[in-house]
């Protein structure tokens, strides 16, 4: 059993609300808000580097840069290194999935 996640996230208002009090429309809407965040600064970081490669001459610099590009198109971005809450965010939803499978399913 997943115990309640009682963390606070901070709303676009600046307000801060534990995670476990939020709607479940409003987690939902949350995580997948994070999931688009991290695309995006996965996106921007890609045009970056190859903007970068365009301007560097030296050719340490250049392999370094090349590397990095090619690791970030090959493993993309850690959500959870990204967003720490993300984790605490997911954990609530799926507690409140199981919760609602065991009132809806309570003989198995």
């Amino acid at each position: 059993m997943i115990k309640k996640q009682t963390k606070l996230w901070k709303m676009k208002n600046g307000q801060k609300i534990r995670i476990c009090d939020m709607t479940n429309n409003h987690l939902t809407n949350t995580v997948d808000m994070l999931y688009r965040y991290v695309k995006h600064k996965e996106l921007y970081y890609l045009t970056a580097g190859y903007y970068a490669l365009d301007s560097l001459h030296g050719e340490m610099a250049l392999m370094q840069m090349e590397s990095n590009v090619q690791s970030l198109e090959e493993n993309g971005l850690d959500p959870y290194e990204e967003v720490p809450l993300l984790e605490n965010l997911e954990l609530e939803q799926q507690r409140r999935k199981e919760e609602l499978d065991q009132i809806l399913n309570p003989n198995q």
